[in-house]
C-alpha cells in the first residue's frame, strides 16, 4: 500500500544538506518520489508500506545526520 509520509527535519541549513537527505531515504527500499527543502525543513517519500516502514525513513534521516519526526 503507497502512503505519503511527510516529515519535519531538523539541522538543514542549505541545498547540500537537502541533498544528503534525499540520497539517504531515497536508499530505503519502497521509498519513491523523494522530496526535501532546506528553506522549510520538510520532506515528502512516498512510501510502499509493504515493503518499508516510517521508521525506515528516520532511521535514513539520521543516518544522513540530521533528526526527522513525522508531520501530520
Amino acid at each position: 500500500m503507497q502512503e505519503l509520509v511527510k516529515l519535519k527535519i531538523s539541522g538543514m541549513h542549505c541545498a547540500s544538506c537537502a541533498i544528503l537527505i534525499k540520497d539517504e531515504l531515497g536508499e530505503v527500499k519502497g521509498a519513491s518520489n523523494v522530496k526535501v527543502d532546506a528553506k522549510s525543513g520538510e520532506g515528502s517519500v512516498m512510501l510502499d508500506t509493504d515493503i518499508a516502514n516510517v521508521n525506515d525513513l528516520l532511521i535514513a534521516v539520521e543516518k544522513a545526520g540530521y533528526k526527522a519526526v513525522v508531520n501530520d
